[in-house]
């Protein structure tokens, strides 16, 4: 069966190039807290991994490998490709809209969604938009 995504969206004023978008989404206070239990599971980051992912000049972040990229839109793929992250900035003439979006693969042996996935759907839901609102915040405050 297929996989799973969803998109959230705000609008924040202004001219917001993807760099910014992405370095206050990874560096934000809400995210900080998922990079804690990343390096606890052996994928450590720091800020400076988070500005250079968002640059364009690193290829690495934590778990996700080898991003796709445009001047508009990101791509971040964990290393198993089984999950991915994608962000987007759409200018306007006098803001921003900011686009977050998750992708989950279904198992590849047919069994459907993975059992975590879909006893944590819930929080995604809400940890998801928390994390756009977080990065909305620090491009605001900028």
């Amino acid at each position: 069966m297929g996989g799973f995504a969803d998109t959230f969206v705000t609008r924040v004023p202004g001219q917001v190039p993807l760099s910014d978008y992405v370095a206050a989404f990874y560096t934000s206070p809400v995210f900080k807290a998922e990079r804690l239990i990343l390096r606890l599971a052996g994928h450590p980051s720091t800020d400076d991994d988070a500005i250079a992912v968002a640059q364009g000049t690193k290829d690495r972040f934590a778990i996700w490998r080898d991003p796709i990229r445009t001047q508009t839109e990101l791509l971040m793929q964990e290393a198993s490709g089984a999950t991915a992250s994608w962000f987007m900035v759409e200018p306007g003439s006098e803001e921003t809209t900011l686009y977050f979006g998750s992708h989950v693969r279904p198992r590849a042996d047919g069994s459907g969604m993975p059992f975590l996935f879909k006893v944590l759907a819930g929080f995604h839901n809400v940890y998801s938009h928390a994390l756009l609102s977080a990065a909305a915040r620090r491009l605001r405050a900028m």
